[in-house]
């Protein structure tokens, strides 16, 4: 199926659809939403549980911070280079990604979820000739609050400091190196706990 969108430089990384014929754009559905959505919706009809939830985006979060690339290496640019040495880096980080983007997006105001703004993100792309990173940045950053999230987690070659990253959610990190998991921390404030 030819969506019409065109890329620039490199395939968008978090979320396209995947019948999308612009080059590399299923890496970015499968890391992003092949890899959050059924993991969201297990959790929401009790198929998962929570912890079994964090459990598995704890081992991604191992496997990210394993990349020597994690580091050097935008969203944007991973994805590019995805068939070459940083392919896991690509599903690794947007994953993370997804799951930073759901986190901030059950914190505002609208109480919206990555699983609510998914339709909107298959609707941008839908017939368009437009550049699909453009897109997506543009979808992603139009939220109140959410401006330089794109800059920061897909366009930043910065490492994704998920222990600072988690703490106004009410997570954090246990442990160190291989053994490292993500959990409820132990002090919530009443907003953490909604």
């Amino acid at each position: 199926v030819n969506s019409g969108v065109t890329t620039g430089r490199s395939p968008s990384a978090f979320a396209w659809p995947a019948d999308s014929s612009a080059p590399g754009l299923q890496a970015s559905a499968a890391a992003g939403r092949d890899e959050m959505l059924p993991l969201l919706t297990g959790v929401r009809l009790h198929y998962i549980t929570f912890e079994d939830f964090l459990e598995t985006l704890s081992r991604v979060y191992g496997s990210y911070r394993s990349s020597t690339e994690r580091d050097k290496l935008s969203l944007l640019d991973a994805s590019e280079r995805r068939w070459t040495a940083a392919s896991s880096l690509v599903y690794d980080k947007g994953a993370l990604v997804a799951f930073i983007y759901d986190l901030t997006l059950r914190q505002s105001g609208r109480r919206e979820t990555l699983a609510d703004i998914y339709p909107e993100v298959l609707q941008a792309g839908r017939g368009s000739r437009h550049d699909a990173n453009e897109l997506l940045i543009k979808l992603l950053d139009k939220r109140e609050g959410m401006e330089r999230f794109s800059e920061r987690f897909v366009q930043s070659t910065a490492e994704i400091d998920l222990t600072s990253v988690l703490a106004p959610f009410g997570l954090e990190i246990a442990g160190v190196g291989s053994t490292s998991r993500i959990q409820v921390s132990r002090n919530l404030n009443k907003e953490q706990r909604q």
